[in-house]
């Protein structure tokens, strides 16, 4: 695999890893929404799958 797609990949998982932290600081602790809570989950369960489909195209 040539390396300047590796890179590639690299970068877009960091880019990911720091959107999740953004969106974990941003939603509020003390939000007791079951509903919003559940829905923010299923989105990084999404973002976290997106994230290691991306790594495993790069171990390829």
């Amino acid at each position: 695999m040539p390396a300047c797609a590796n890179a590639f990949c690299e970068l877009k998982a960091k880019k990911l890893t720091k959107q999740i932290t953004v969106n974990k600081r941003m939603t509020n602790p003390l939000e007791n929404n079951k509903l919003l809570k559940l829905t923010d989950f299923q989105a990084q369960k999404k973002r976290l799958k997106r994230f290691f489909n991306i790594n495993q195209n790069c171990a390829r």
